[in-house]
């Protein structure tokens, strides 16, 4: 008999604050960018971050509305997608 999959509430998810300077800067940078946003390279290369999905999640989590669009396919057909600001 197989196990259902564990179930996590968003109360377990544990993510950084506005206060962190790593989300600071990311926040500012989005700020920055306004409706033409930003894909998860520009904010490695803007923002230092190695986990630039993670960044967006804990932004979301500390309740900052932010939409994500498909972009386009790379030559390697890896999906980009953009991050603005709603």
């Amino acid at each position: 008999m197989t196990q259902p999959l564990l179930q996590l509430d968003k109360k377990s998810f544990h993510h950084g604050t506005l206060e962190s300077p790593r989300i600071k800067k990311l926040l500012a940078f989005l700020r920055e960018r306004g409706t033409t946003g930003a894909t998860p390279f520009d904010m490695i290369a803007n923002c230092g971050t190695t986990r630039p999905t993670s960044d967006i999640s804990e932004l979301r989590a500390n309740g900052i509305a932010i939409d994500c669009e498909f972009e386009r396919n790379t030559d390697t057909e890896r999906k980009v997608f953009r991050y603005r600001l709603a």
